[in-house]
Order: C-alpha cells, then sequence, then structure tokens
C-alpha cells in the first residue's frame, strides 16, 4: 500500500564506483559478474549497518538510515557502513585481481538533514524513496570526492551530529565550498579508511588541518604553503594538499579580497 509522506531527521549516502570507465574493458558477462559481486559486498555492509537501500543507479548506490524506522545515531551508522564498505574494498579487488579484473575505486558522499520520505510515483507504479535539497547535496558531496581526491566525504551536518562518536573516526577537514545549486557554503571532511596511507600518519593530519584551519583560512598562505610543502614530501600524491597548495600560490601573487571567505565555488555538478 502507499505510505504517507513524512518530513523525518536522516542520513543519506550517495556511493558510486569507476565501473563505468573499466565496463569497456570487460565482456558483457564479466561486467556482470564484476557489478554482482562488488553491489552483493556493499549491500550487505548496507543492510548490516542499519541502512535502507533507496535505489541503484548503474554502478552507484543510493541509501539512507533513518527510515521508514526510527534509528538512533543514524548519522554514526552511515558514516560507519560507509567506512566499511570502503575498507572491504581489498578483498574485494583482491578477488577481482584472481579473476583478471580490474581493480575498482569508490566515492562515497555522506549528508544528514530532513527529507521527504515514502512512496512516491504513479498510481501503476511507486517506490520507497527519499527526495529533497538534503539528498542533493549528498550527491554533490559525492561527485566532490573525485575534485579532491578522497574516497568517502561528510558534510558539516553529519559531523555535528556524530558528536562524542566523531573520535571514533580519523578525519581531516578539506574545504569550505558552494555546490551548484546551493546559496551557502558547507564544510566538508573526509573520513580515513584504515588502509589510507593518512591512517598511521596522525602529526601529519594535525600538520594539515593547523594549515588549513590557523593558516589558510586566515589568510597566512606563505605559512600554510609551507606546510602543504612539507605534507606532499611525505605524501607526494595527496590531491586535496596539492589542491590547497596551488590556491596558497595563487593567492600570494594575487591575495584576495577583504571579505574573502574562504569558499570554494563549484558550477558544476
Amino acid at each position: 500500500r502507499r505510505h504517507t509522506r513524512c518530513s523525518r531527521d536522516w542520513s543519506s549516502d550517495v556511493c558510486s564506483s569507476d565501473l563505468t570507465t573499466i565496463s569497456e574493458r570487460l565482456t558483457a558477462q564479466d561486467l556482470s559478474t564484476l557489478l554482482n559481486i562488488y553491489m552483493g559486498k556493499m549491500t550487505d555492509i548496507l543492510f548490516d549497518s542499519g541502512g535502507t537501500l533507496d535505489k541503484y543507479i548503474g554502478d552507484a548506490m543510493v541509501a539512507f538510515w533513518g527510515a521508514p524506522l526510527d534509528l538512533s545515531d543514524h548519522a554514526y551508522h552511515a558514516v560507519r557502513g560507509a567506512k566499511l564498505m570502503l575498507e572491504s574494498l581489498p578483498e574485494i579487488n583482491k578477488e577481482f585481481e584472481s579473476r583478471k579484473f580490474p581493480r575498482i575505486n569508490v566515492g562515497i558522499g555522506i549528508n544528514t538533514g530532513e527529507a521527504s520520505v515514502g512512496n512516491m510515483g504513479s498510481n501503476r507504479i511507486f517506490q520507497y524513496t527519499a527526495l529533497g535539497d538534503n539528498m542533493n547535496l549528498a550527491s554533490r558531496l559525492e561527485s566532490l570526492t573525485k575534485e579532491y581526491g578522497v574516497n568517502l566525504m561528510i558534510s558539516e551536518f553529519t559531523l555535528g551530529k556524530l558528536g562524542d562518536k566523531a573520535r571514533e573516526f580519523k578525519m581531516r577537514p578539506l574545504d569550505l565550498v558552494q555546490v551548484k545549486g546551493k546559496s551557502k557554503a558547507v564544510k566538508i571532511f573526509e573520513i580515513i579508511p584504515n588502509w589510507s596511507v593518512w591512517s598511521k600518519e596522525d602529526a601529519l593530519l594535525e600538520k594539515f588541518t593547523d594549515a588549513y584551519e590557523r593558516k589558510y583560512l586566515k589568510c597566512r598562505f606563505q605559512e600554510a604553503k609551507t606546510l602543504f610543502d612539507e605534507i606532499l614530501f611525505e605524501i607526494p600524491d595527496d590531491k586535496a594538499t596539492k589542491r590547497l597548495l596551488k590556491k596558497c600560490e595563487e593567492f600570494l601573487a594575487h591575495p584576495p579580497p577583504e571579505n574573502w571567505d574562504g569558499v570554494t565555488i563549484f558550477t558544476t555538478k
């Protein structure tokens, strides 16, 4: 039967892989096998963490926590579930290697807030789903994982809902962004999986946070540049650090206006 739509606080997850790129390297049968292995594992972790599958879109999965049943600490369960998805990748890629399949990478965006949740569609067919601006932001964050070279990105709203449980996760601030379709900026953070080089670099994490929050955002660009250079000496391929270093160099050459607020504006999805 059709459920009444309701507005409720929830956490949303948009997870996508790079299967679109690698699909042309596989036969139709191998692609189907690869997709079923990957989606099967991701979906199992989703359900085990208390999440609800909204839909599959090609190689992407849309999910949420907190509906249809109330789930306390839904933001925590969303972040924990997404982190477990990432930490399952080495095992998945090991199996793909044995099958001569390409390795896959994953990008996940998580946001928390109110949404319209319920059965939606026509009189002949409908789907239990969630809609709204907060869902759109989760999708935008998933897209930004590629821009910043990270696998799991959360919004400041999700971080705010984690409370004391945020200490269970290693994370770093990435930027203050205004995504397409939004008039206000949102602070974004990376949640670090246990296989990341950052997971064992507490001192570098603190240096990155210091460079970004206490140097870069305070317009102390030369000091920030020095710290970012030091980080790249240790982790030369870190895209998020490279982005901020480039901005420091640009602002040193052409200082921002006095009312600069540190926001990076994205005009595409």
